[in-house]
């Protein structure tokens, strides 16, 4: 039973008061060294030891961000002097369930669950580098180059450049919950990255390729080539997305809610025809979501395909392949055979003519290497054939 003394009652570590003026109940705990002094906006004392016993089964262990929680949901401004001791796992429980954007950046919102997922990740690797119990206002600006450096020896400058990107958003919301006082981001900046050039695959490449992988993987690849989407795109198209009689497919993005409108190629056509067969009769069969309509079902059942696309190509001869190479074999078959910049821009999706082009610069280099090969031969034949014409070339 809770003890009393003097209108004090302690229910574990924690101590409940009355206000000397005001007829609510305050509770005083310690939490990372400081103490707490909490109006809980309540003249009940039962409502008074409720809070307090959830204080208190929270206090010395590692889920610190819910008593943040609890006080936040007394009042938006209780915690601030408690934060500046908060752990880096603490932190990261209490962003996760918190954050929504920023002040002065309410479009920063991560709003897709595929965002989200991929930051997560990024936030088991900081946990791990910088420490979970590390307090948040001792990971410095230091520590941080340190591992944006590892990330780049160990990955590419991009994955570093994106790592920076999230943090930036990370600690800048600490700053605003009164977390940290100083932003350890300050002066960090993105590094260049090497624009790289497509690596699509060639006719024949792609045929020992596709030679090499099981039907349902073919099939996969072939919508992938045929349609130049991204393999998440394709993930989240659903059945009702097509327009069988235009023979059109919706695409959408995630990011900005945007879409663009595709149509099919002979190759998309036939092949949406087969996996939608095969989807049907899954359905009928009760392997689907159970309750789902079949035009809200998605085209793809298999998540990834990476790990086969890479025993296949290496039995094929080729380099490591990965999915996203269809796109960059298809925009390049689009361009050679359109050569319009808004063409490729609208089927790609793009909205920077900046990442079309790059496709144009491909095959510009693939034309200089070419010329340089006729001038070679032509060289050669010069000092056979032609002596003058040779010495006027090295002149």
């Amino acid at each position: 039973m809770p003890r009393k003394s003097k209108g004090r009652v302690d229910v574990g570590d924690t101590t409940i008061y009355p206000h000397s003026v005001s007829s609510a109940y305050y509770i005083r705990f310690s939490l990372n060294g400081n103490t707490v002094n909490q109006s809980l906006r309540t003249a009940d004392i039962k409502s008074a030891r409720t809070i307090a016993r959830q204080i208190d089964d929270l206090l010395h262990t590692d889920r610190e961000s819910e008593i943040l929680d609890i006080l936040d949901r007394l009042s938006p401004k209780s915690s601030s002097s408690i934060v500046p001791k908060i752990k880096f796992d603490a932190y990261v429980r209490y962003f996760c369930a918190h954050y929504t954007g920023l002040p002065d950046k309410p479009k920063s919102a991560w709003n897709s669950e595929e965002t989200w997922r991929n930051n997560k990740t990024k936030f088991s690797e900081w946990q791990k580098f910088f420490g979970a119990d590390t307090r948040l206002d001792r990971i410095t600006r230091s520590k941080i180059n340190d591992f944006l450096d590892h990330k780049a020896k160990e990955t590419t400058t991009g994955t570093r450049n994106r790592h920076k990107s999230t943090m930036a958003t990370f600690f800048a919301y600490a700053i605003e919950k009164g977390f940290i006082d100083h932003n350890p981001m300050d002066g960090i900046k993105s590094h260049t990255e090497e624009v790289k050039a497509p690596d699509p695959l060639t006719r024949d490449e792609l045929a020992r390729l596709i030679k090499e992988l099981p039907h349902y993987s073919v099939l996969i690849i072939t919508l992938l080539r045929s349609l130049g989407l991204r393999m998440g795109e394709l993930q989240r198209a659903r059945w009702d997305h097509i327009d069988w009689e235009k023979k059109t497919i919706i695409i959408e993005k995630q990011k900005n809610k945007s879409w663009r409108n595709i149509p099919l190629t002979t190759a998309a056509y036939h092949t949406l025809e087969e996996i939608y067969q095969i989807q049907k009769t899954n359905h009928k069969n009760g392997h689907t979501h159970k309750g789902a309509a079949f035009g809200d079902v998605y085209i793809l059942n298999l998540k990834r395909i990476n790990k086969g696309l890479t025993a296949a190509a290496k039995r094929a001869g080729l380099e490591h392949v990965k999915p996203h190479q269809m796109r960059h074999t298809f925009a390049t078959e689009v361009w050679e055979s359109d050569g319009k910049l808004s063409t490729l821009m609208a089927l790609l999706g793009h909205t920077s003519p900046a990442m079309s082009l790059r496709y144009a610069k491909y095959r510009d280099q693939d034309n200089r290497d070419a010329l340089a090969g006729i001038e070679k031969r032509d060289a050669k034949e010069a000092s056979v054939n032609h002596p003058t014409q040779m010495q006027l070339l090295n002149e």
